[in-house]
Parts: C-alpha cells; sequence; structure tokens
C-alpha cells in the first residue's frame, strides 16, 4: 500500500513520519525504517490522539512515574 509520508518532527536525529493511505488512515511510522512497518489509526483515533495531545494529558508532568 503507497502512503505519502510526511516528517512531523524530528529531536536529536529520531524522526517520526505520518502519512495517509488510500483507504483513509492515519500510518505513523519511524524515518530510519523507511515506513515499512508502521502503527495505522483510522481517522477518528488520529483525531481524538491529536485533540488530547494540545489539551495536555500527555504532558510529561502528567504522566504517572514507575515506581
Amino acid at each position: 500500500m503507497k502512503i505519502a509520508y510526511k516528517v512531523a518532527r524530528c529531536i536529536g536525529g529520531n524522526c517520526v513520519q505520518a502519512g495517509l493511505s488510500v483507504d483513509g488512515r492515519v500510518h505513523v511510522a519511524d524515518t530510519k525504517d523507511g515506513g515499512v512497518n508502521s502503527l495505522a489509526f483510522s481517522t477518528e483515533e488520529w483525531t481524538a490522539f491529536v485533540a488530547d495531545v494540545k489539551a495536555g494529558p500527555f504532558d510529561l508532568a502528567a504522566l504517572p512515574r514507575p515506581s
């Protein structure tokens, strides 16, 4: 399946890319992998994830710490 990826974010050479497939799913992959292995999400799942990121529940300060 062909996916047109766009590099979404790079930090210290570690890059994440995201793209849409023809079936409308959002695929997220490590750029070092060339998009071979990706996580796929429905547009509803992706939209909910992005909304939560913007709202702040994924801020590092809010995450539980291992004991």
